[in-house]
C-alpha cells in the first residue's frame, strides 16, 4: 500500500469519526428523546418500588387476648416516584376458614410513608389465626400467625 493510500484511509477514518461526533452532538441538542436515551445508557436510574412491612415485627402479638383488641401496625413506603393511592386488605383466617376481612385505602406522596394500625379480636379460643395484609392489584403482602 502506498503512503498516499494510507493517508487517504486515515482521512476517511477521521472524517467518519468527526461526522459521528457531529451527529451525536446535533441529536443531543435537538432531541429530548435522544437526551433521555443517552442519560439512561450512561447513568443508573432508580427502580420505583413500594415497601410493605410490619412497623415493629418484634411486637406482633403471638398470643391473642380473647374478647379484647389485639393491635398491630404496618408501614407502606412509596418509592414509586409519584403519589400513589394504595388500597389494601387486612384478612384473618382461622381454623374454620376466613374470619374477617377489612378493606381500606391510603394516599401516600412520592417518597412518603404511612403507618397504619389495626386490631383483631379472635372469635374462638385455642385457635391459630393468620393475619394477612395485602396491597390490592399489587404483589406486596405480609402476614403473621398468632394463637388465642
Amino acid at each position: 500500500m502506498t503512503p498516499r493510500n494510507q493517508l487517504s484511509k486515515r482521512w476517511l477514518g477521521a472524517a467518519a469519526l468527526v461526522t459521528a461526533v457531529l451527529v451525536v452532538v446535533a441529536g443531543y441538542d435537538t432531541s429530548p428523546w435522544f437526551r433521555r436515551q443517552v442519560g439512561e445508557s450512561f447513568s443508573r436510574q432508580p427502580t420505583p418500588f413500594t415497601a410493605l412491612f410490619f412497623t415493629d415485627g418484634a411486637s406482633l402479638p403471638r398470643h391473642l387476648a380473647l374478647l379484647e383488641p389485639n393491635p398491630f401496625s404496618f408501614t407502606i413506603t412509596n418509592d414509586e416516584g409519584h403519589r400513589v393511592d394504595y388500597h389494601y386488605l387486612i384478612s384473618t383466617t382461622g381454623p374454620d376458614g376466613p374470619a374477617s376481612t377489612i378493606a381500606a385505602s391510603t394516599t401516600i406522596s412520592a417518597g412518603g410513608s404511612a403507618v397504619r394500625t389495626a386490631e383483631f379480636v379472635p372469635p374462638e379460643v385455642n385457635a391459630t389465626y393468620i393475619i394477612t395484609i395485602q396491597l390490592v392489584d399489587r404483589p406486596e403482602f405480609i402476614h403473621f400467625a398468632a394463637s388465642s
